[in-house]
């Protein structure tokens, strides 16, 4: 299933409502593409296992910290759309925030919308995905 970037943002919108920061804190929305596929979890769980980064760097600070792990969870999501022959990217990107299973009040992580239109949170440095339930709010950035 293929969506626009307007119809990804009002799907993105619905689920993210509750979670967003304060009106007092600057909030941003970056989208890239025109259109974007929705993968279903079958994909979703599928790209997830190719995934070779998967180790705990939290050690490390910020040389490689959430972050990195994050854009490089959204790159790896594009080589493997092309690398399957998908047609369009995915509608899976990256967003700061809190979440229940960091205690990083500011934690980067990565998110999916799914072909059932439901958002996953996905965490990059241990490739699990979490229900929309799992934000404790706060967040101020989301990009695809």
């Amino acid at each position: 299933m293929i969506v626009s970037s307007g119809s990804l943002k009002a799907l993105v919108s619905k689920h993210l409502k509750p979670y967003w920061a304060s009106d007092s804190r600057p909030k941003y929305w970056g989208f890239a593409d025109e259109s974007y596929y929705l993968p279903n979890m079958e994909e979703l769980t599928s790209f997830l296992a190719e995934n070779p980064l998967r180790e705990e760097l939290a050690t490390y600070g910020e040389v490689f910290d959430c972050d990195d792990y994050a854009f490089v969870m959204k790159g790896g999501a594009g080589i493997h759309a092309r690398a399957k022959g998908f047609a369009k990217g995915w509608a899976l990107g990256i967003v700061w925030g809190a979440f229940t299973w960091k205690s990083d009040p500011a934690h980067a992580c990565n998110w999916a919308i799914l072909a059932d239109r439901s958002l996953r949170w996905i965490e990059p440095q241990t490739n699990l995905t979490y229900p929309i339930s799992n934000s404790s709010g706060e967040i101020t950035l989301i990009l695809v």
